[in-house]
C-alpha cells in the first residue's frame, strides 16, 4: 500500500515518525543512526522534524524549534532484532503510507528473542570461550562455568518475565557465578576459582549501553552519553556486587593480585570466534549476522595476539588496533545492511573487554575499607586505570573504523549510513 502522504492527516504522519524513533531508541539502536533514519522518514512523509534524543523521553521538533511532541521511553533495552526489522521497514518504500508503516513497525516490535534453550546455550559457549581465552586449565572448571552461565541465563529470563530490570537480573546471575567460583575453591581447584567466577559474569557486561554511550559522547551528545554510561555502570556495579557476594557466601574472595595466563594462538583465536558467535544471541540479533561477528572477532584476536606476543606492544595499543581491525571488518555490513553498530561491533570485540580488571577494582575497593594498605591502593589504582584505558582504546578503535568506513563508502551509501 503506497498511499499519498497528503491523504493522511499530519498527526498520523507525525505519529508514525514518533513510533519509529521510540522503537529504535528503546531497543538499543545508536543515537546517530536513529536520528538519520527518523529525520529521513519525516521528510519522505512531508512532515520534516528534528529528533532531539534524551534519556527520559525524546522530542520531535519542527525545523523552527517549535515542540511537536514528546516521546515516552528510555534507551534501557537491547533487542537488535527489533531494530534491524524496524530499519528494514523504514527504508523499504520511498514514499510510504503512514498507516501501513505503523502496522509494519508494530510487527517489527513483536520480533521474538531467541528461545531460552538457545539463549542458555549461547551463555554457556560464551562463558566457556572466555575461560579458554583467560587460561582455564581444568575440566571441572569448564563444567562449573557452563553450569553457572546456563543457570544464570534461566534466572535472567525468569526474572525478566516478572518485571525485574537489567540490574536485578545481572545481580542474580552474577551471584550464581560467585557461588560457583567459591565451590571451585572447596573442590581443591582454587587456581581456576577467579575464572570460574568471572567468566559467567563477563557475559552479563552491558556492552551496547557502554558503547552507545561512548558513541554519543563522541558525537557531542553529552547528556545522553553520560546517562547511557551511568546506566551501564550501574549494571556493572550490580554484577560486581553479586559476584563478590556469591564468593563471600561460599567462603572465598576474588584475588586482587591474581596474575593472568597467556594461551597459544590456536586456542585464543578460535575461542574468540566462539565468543563472538554467542553474543549476537544475547542481543537478539538475527542469525545471518553471526558469521560477520565471528570473522571480526577472530581477526581482532589474531592481530592482538601478535601485537602482545611477538611484537611486544602494550595492552592498550593491542586493544586499540584489534578493535580497529574488527571495526573495519564489520563496518561495511553495518553501513550497507543497516545493522546496529553496537550489536555486531560489540559482539566482535567482547572478549577484549577488561571485565576482570573491573571486578578486581571493585573487590580491591571493598578490601580497602576493611584493611587499607599502600600495596592494595596501588593494585586498585592500576586495575582501574587499566580498565579505563582499555575501554577507551577499544571505543576509539571502533569509532575510528566506523568513521573511516563512512568516509570511504561511495557518496550514495554515505548519505544513508
Amino acid at each position: 500500500m503506497n498511499a499519498d502522504p497528503e491523504q493522511e492527516s499530519r498527526e498520523e504522519r507525525l505519529g508514525v515518525v514518533g513510533q519509529a524513533a521510540q522503537l529504535m531508541l528503546t531497543h538499543g539502536s545508536t543515537t546517530s543512526g536513529t536520528v538519520q533514519v527518523v529525520e529521513d522518514l519525516s521528510r519522505r512523509l512531508e512532515v520534516p522534524v528534528r529528533l532531539l534524543p534524551e534519556w527520559d523521553g525524546s522530542v520531535l521538533a519542527s525545523p523552527d524549534g517549535r515542540l511537536h511532541r514528546r516521546l515516552i521511553g528510555s534507551p534501557t533495552g537491547v533487542h537488535m532484532g527489533v531494530v534491524v526489522n524496524a530499519m528494514a521497514q523504514l527504508r523499504a518504500q520511498p514514499k510510504p503510507s503512514a498507516r501501513e508503516l505503523s502496522r509494519r513497525l508494530e510487527d517489527a516490535a513483536s520480533t521474538p528473542a531467541y528461545p531460552l534453550p538457545i539463549f542458555a546455550l549461547a551463555c554457556i559457549t560464551g562463558a566457556c570461550s572466555l575461560a579458554a581465552i583467560f587460561g582455564a586449565r581444568l575440566p571441572v572448571s569448564y563444567v562449573l562455568v557452563a553450569v553457572a552461565a546456563g543457570l544464570g541465563a534461566v534466572i535472567r529470563r525468569w526474572l525478566g518475565g516478572r518485571g525485574v530490570g537489567p540490574i536485578g537480573q545481572a545481580f542474580a546471575a552474577a551471584l550464581l557465578a560467585g557461588l560457583a567460583g567459591a565451590l571451585t575453591v572447596h573442590l581443591g581447584t582454587a587456581s581456576d576459582a577467579r575464572l570460574v567466577a568471572v567468566c559467567p559474569a563477563m557475559v552479563l557486561v552491558p556492552g551496547p549501553h557502554l558503547l552507545n554511550g561512548m558513541l554519543d559522547l563522541a558525537a557531542r551528545r553529552i547528556t545522553l552519553g553520560w546517562a547511557r554510561l551511568v546506566f551501564g555502570t550501574l549494571i556493572v556495579v550490580g554484577i560486581s556486587i553479586g559476584l563478590l557476594l556469591g564468593l563471600a557466601l561460599g567462603g572465598a574472595q576474588l584475588p586482587v593480585h591474581a596474575a593472568g595466563r597467556s594461551v597459544a594462538w590456536w586456542i585464543d583465536v578460535p575461542a574468540a570466534a566462539a565468543a563472538a558467535a554467542s553474543y549476537p544471541v544475547y542481543f537478539s540479533l538475527q542469525a545471518r549476522y553471526i558469521p560477520h561477528a565471528v570473522l571480526a572477532g577472530a581477526a581482532a584476536h589474531a592481530v592482538r595476539w601478535v601485537l602482545l606476543g611477538p611484537v611486544g606492544a602494550g595492552v592498550v595499543v593491542g586493544d586499540f588496533i584489534a578493535c580497529l581491525v574488527a571495526g573495519l571488518v564489520v563496518a561495511p555490513v553495518v553501513l550497507t545492511r543497516h545493522v546496529p553498530f553496537a550489536g555486531i561491533g560489540f559482539a566482535a570485540v567482547v572478549a577484549l573487554v577488561p571485565g576482570v580488571f573491573v571486578f578486581r577494582t571493585v573487590a580491591g575497593l571493598m578490601d580497602l575499607v576493611t584493611g587499607p594498605s599502600q600495596d592494595l591502593l596501588l593494585s586498585v589504582t592500576t586495575d582501574a586505570a587499566t580498565a579505563a584505558l582499555s575501554l577507551a582504546a577499544m571505543t576509539l578503535g571502533l569509532l575510528t573504523a566506523h568513521g573511516l568506513a563512512v568516509r570511504l563508502r561511495p557518496r550514495r551509501l554515505r548519505a544513508r549510513s
